[in-house]
């Protein structure tokens, strides 16, 4: 679990060195955390052999191990997901409070309505409570320059509207219960297809460790998403001030150097141009953004001959949470 000092932290009370020493010490236990990758070959070579083991002991059952990993608790990408389903289920229950969620009006004109009354009270309190819990989530969250959906309130106000939207049509809890209790059914029926107590064993043995490692591998991503969120959030708040003292052009130039350049500039011992290195990356990111590789690559892949894809301005765009199909 991501340590306790670094939950509440508020980056706008530290000076520009006691950020800089925040990040080098939040680095530090990233470096730890990241020690469990030895343990997640561990768990990524049994999921192999798992995977191996059902394909060949249970030829008659199609995608048998995605199955057998499907509807396992306690996985937090999933449970984010179900937390917003009931976030979207609270606001429904009163008129009121769905009425202002699906108005056209973003999320600062709703949240000060919503205000005034007790169920839109109650309302804002569930969703600082799944904010405080889930939001760190954010698309290609690894990936320090994107912003988190707790900085991003109308994106989480989309995904709620659309989820009110389909509230009778599906039930993503529901849904998981179904995977679960079929996931149950599905590992009985394996072990009494297996009549070897030897093979019985061995199946056993790997589906509780793939079912175990599968929620490890999950969390441990989110615990160290955590920990980069947190250097984010005062990487942001030194941005802000070197902009300020008009070091950069925008506060999330920062993300475009490495550390050690961030703070040779925060100290004032800077041996390069700050602007003209931020540009060159910025630039550098945004093609390599605007890149879509092919699904099937042979040889050395040359970008220079990749065509864009033409975007269809005119498509249906659908909002949701992406998640795992066996979640």
């Amino acid at each position: 679990m991501i340590s306790l000092k670094w939950q509440g932290l508020d980056p706008a009370r530290l000076s520009n060195d006691d950020i800089i020493q925040n990040c080098k010490c939040i680095i530090g236990e990233l470096r730890q955390l990241l020690g469990n990758v030895l343990y997640l070959f561990n768990v990524l070579a049994t999921l192999s052999a798992f995977g191996a083991v059902c394909s060949k002991w249970f030829p008659d059952k199609p995608q048998c191990a995605g199955r057998l990993l499907a509807g396992l608790e306690d996985m937090n990408d999933a449970v984010a997901g179900h937390d917003l389903w009931q976030l979207a289920v609270k606001a429904n229950s009163t008129p009121q409070v769905k009425s202002l969620i699906l108005s056209s009006d973003n999320w600062h004109t709703i949240s000060s309505k919503l205000a005034q009354t007790q169920s839109g009270t109650e309302f804002l309190t569930s969703r600082q409570e799944f904010m405080n819990k889930h939001g760190f989530h954010c698309r290609a969250e690894i990936e320090l320059f994107n912003p988190r959906w707790s900085e991003m309130p109308d994106y989480i106000l989309i995904l709620v509207r659309s989820y009110i939207c389909s509230i009778g049509q599906t039930d993503p809890l529901e849904n998981h219960r179904k995977l679960a209790s079929q996931r149950q059914a599905l590992a009985q029926q394996c072990r009494r297809d297996l009549k070897n107590p030897v093979k019985r064993a061995l199946f056993n043995s790997l589906l509780v460790r793939s079912q175990r490692g599968s929620v490890f591998r999950a969390n441990s991503k989110c615990e160290v998403i955590k920990l980069a969120v947190t250097i984010r959030k005062m990487l942001l708040e030194l941005g802000k001030r070197l902009h300020k003292e008009s070091i950069f052009q925008h506060p999330d130039d920062i993300f475009f150097l490495q550390f050690d350049e961030i703070e040779a500039v925060t100290l004032g011992r800077v041996s390069f141009d700050v602007t003209e290195r931020v540009a060159t990356r910025r630039t550098e990111y945004d093609y390599w953004l605007s890149i879509t590789p092919p699904a099937t690559i042979v040889g050395q892949f040359d970008p220079q001959k990749v065509a864009p894809k033409l975007i269809d301005t005119e498509i249906e765009v659908l909002y949701g949470l992406a998640v795992s199909p066996v979640s």
